[in-house]
């Protein structure tokens, strides 16, 4: 072989290993999609796909998420890609202006999960999905969470709980995968501390104390279990109790859940997740794999969900987006607001807020909604651009809805990005003798009236059938019905008594 072939040869080696080794791959489209795509695609609960990392490969992984936190896109990519993984700069292109995300794929030889950091954070929240595909629709869930919060990092194990037929030596047990009871299993991420789901915990959890963890699962439920069971991962009662907040924030989103929470249930000992391993290095255990935390800064949220309220469909995901948005504040919020409220003045609303600062704020956007998820824009102010004044303002809705308006109000900078302050809501009573709301609805409507109007109260489909055999009533008073229309599909309905017929919509 002569010089000139041996060099080009070389320089096309060169040419290769610059290509393959450290490049960042560029990705256009909706994150959602992407890890939607990774979770229909990752193994099941057999097939011994997973397999531990080492502990060379553990550090090489810290590393990488170090650079990835100080914004060193390149060296967290020359580093990802020396064990088996890529760095994916995704534009999320849903979004007005568009969202770069930075999210860390398996190339194919391992299954530790998929990740994916957002760094123009709101809020200083890690969603997490350990267990996708036994516990259905949370890694769907999640990654919707994490993308309509604007938190800061996202977690997705990376096949079946089950996967593995190896056992870690964690305590704790499960008959979750065999029927009987039996240590959890390698592949368990939610139980085990080798493996780099636990390492992005540890390292997340020391990169700044504000941040707080919120892992989604799901359970069947028992005719005594409630619809969410929720646990900081002990029965100490941390302050501030946020998750507490939490639980209020998920009813105003939905006021049919029920719930236990195990600092404040003490005698309530189902699915508290006092064994899951991140729990316990959050809740600083002594040894995470092997002892509870005995101590809790509250900064760990274990969600349990029943499947149909919150984790069947994007309606549930939204309402656990909902309660995350309201619990934990905007950190990158440009305006130092005081006050958001609203008041009733002859049936109109007068909604009022002030502010102490404002850095870059171009303008506020009201919207009100009639159940709190889907909203509509009222009205448009120009913000102050930049002041450290005392600011008023205030706009009336001179056209509320009947029964519960919710109002919050939308603060957008000069470069098209955004935040969300708080709902707040009103309830105004109209002249007639019956009260519906929310209507239109996804699932639940309150009715409000006489109890003579309520007792042989009807509902029929368009074709004139009475379909009452169908829907749950959950009589609370004489004066108020609860009734569930989940099971129905979208569409018109009519509730029918003797002295009147209104139309309920179905969302």
């Amino acid at each position: 072989m002569n010089f000139l072939n041996t060099s080009c040869i070389l320089s096309f080696l060169f040419l290769f290993c610059l290509n393959s080794f450290g490049q960042i791959i560029q990705k256009t489209g909706s994150i959602y999609t992407e890890m939607s795509g990774i979770i229909s695609s990752m193994p099941g609960s057999s097939g011994d796909n997973y397999s531990d990392p080492n502990s060379t490969q553990l550090t090489t992984w810290e590393n990488t998420l170090n650079e990835l936190l100080l914004n060193n896109y390149q060296a967290a990519s020359d580093s990802a890609n020396t064990i088996g993984y890529n760095l994916i700069e995704f534009t999320d292109n849903t979004f007005t202006p568009n969202r770069i995300y930075y999210a860390l794929e398996s190339q194919g030889s391992h299954y530790w999960g998929s990740y994916v950091y957002y760094p123009d954070f709101c809020r200083s929240v890690v969603v997490q999905s350990p267990h996708p595909k036994r516990d259905a629709n949370t890694g769907n869930q999640g990654i919707h969470v994490f993308k309509e919060t604007e938190s800061f990092f996202y977690m997705l194990s990376g096949t079946h709980r089950c996967n593995s037929s190896s056992f870690t030596s964690c305590t704790g047990t499960t008959s979750a995968c065999s029927g009987s009871s039996e240590p959890y299993r390698i592949s368990d991420l939610a139980h085990t501390t080798t493996s780099v789901f636990q390492k992005t915990t540890e390292v997340l959890f020391n990169y700044n104390s504000d941040i707080h963890f919120v892992q989604l699962h799901g359970f069947a439920k028992l005719s005594t279990d409630p619809y969410v069971i929720l646990s900081n991962g002990t029965q100490v009662t941390p302050s501030p109790d946020y998750l507490s907040l939490f639980k209020d924030k998920l009813f105003e989103a939905d006021n049919t859940l029920t719930f236990k929470i195990a600092h404040i249930d003490l005698t309530w000992t189902r699915l508290r997740g006092f064994f899951n391993t991140q729990g316990r290095f959050i809740n600083s255990s002594v040894n995470a794999c092997n002892n509870n935390a005995t101590n809790s800064q509250g900064r760990f949220f274990h969600v349990e969900q029943e499947r149909t309220k919150l984790r069947d469909n994007s309606t549930g995901w939204d309402k656990v987006a909902y309660a995350v948005n309201n619990t934990f504040a905007c950190s990158s919020a440009p305006i130092d607001l005081l006050n958001f409220t609203c008041e009733l003045h002859d049936n109109h609303v007068k909604i009022k807020w002030q502010t102490l600062s404002e850095i870059n704020n171009e303008y506020f956007t009201i919207e009100r909604s009639n159940d709190g998820i889907y909203w509509q824009v009222l009205e448009r102010l120009e913000g102050a651009g930049n002041s450290t004044a005392l600011l008023e303002y205030s706009i009336t809705d001179k056209n509320p809805f009947q029964g519960i308006s919710y109002y919050r109000l939308k603060q957008t900078d000069f470069d098209g990005s955004f935040s969300y302050s708080e709902a707040i809501s009103i309830y105004i009573k109209n002249n007639n003798s019956i009260e519906i709301f929310p209507n239109p609805t996804r699932n639940i409507i309150n009715i409000i009236g006489d109890a003579s109007e309520l007792e042989n109260i009807s509902i029929f489909n368009t074709l004139g059938q009475d379909i009452r055999s169908q829907i749950t009533f959950n009589q609370k008073s004489l004066s108020k019905l609860v009734i569930d229309l989940s099971h129905l599909q979208s569409g018109i309905y009519y509730l029918k008594t003797e002295s009147f017929v209104r139309k309920v919509y179905k969302k």
